[in-house]
């Protein structure tokens, strides 16, 4: 599939027009990341690739899940995730960690974009870990307990 039509249908059916992000507490600083992602903070991350082949999906862009997909030495690939930086806990650091530059380069080389998306995953759409969560244990949403943030 041609990446900008996909990313299209992901900006449409996630209504990405209607949510917003802040992870400017982060630095995206890398020439990896897209202009608009530095902007909107949810979309596609790192444009690498203008056709798709297969998605991979994870919470966390993590080291650990980017050299498992460079080792599968596959081009033309989607790494869509819920978080758009790795996570890494330490006492009395901020847990949110920059991704790696080098595997970013490194995702480059292979064509491998990253799309993420945080606040339309956490809403409560179609495609929400919440709904799909209560779809699982076979209950009915009746409402919102609150609007997101």
């Amino acid at each position: 599939m041609k990446a900008k039509e996909l990313y299209q249908k992901l900006e449409k059916d996630f209504k990405l027009d209607e949510c917003q992000d802040d992870w400017n507490n982060i630095k995206f600083d890398s020439e990896f990341i897209t202009e608009n992602f530095r902007k909107r903070y949810m979309g596609v991350l790192a444009d690498n690739t203008e056709e798709i082949v297969k998605i991979y999906s994870a919470v966390f862009p993590s080291e650990k899940v980017m050299l498992n997909i460079l080792e599968r030495n596959e081009k033309n690939i989607l790494l869509f995730t819920h978080h758009p930086v790795d996570w890494k806990i330490k006492e009395g650091q901020f847990p949110f960690v920059n991704l790696n530059r080098e595997l970013l380069q490194r995702f480059k080389n292979k064509e491998i974009s990253i799309y993420t998306l945080h606040t339309p995953l956490d809403r409560n759409g179609q495609f929400s870990t919440s709904v799909n969560f209560a779809k699982v244990l076979n209950l009915t949403q009746t409402g919102e307990f609150a609007e997101y943030f």
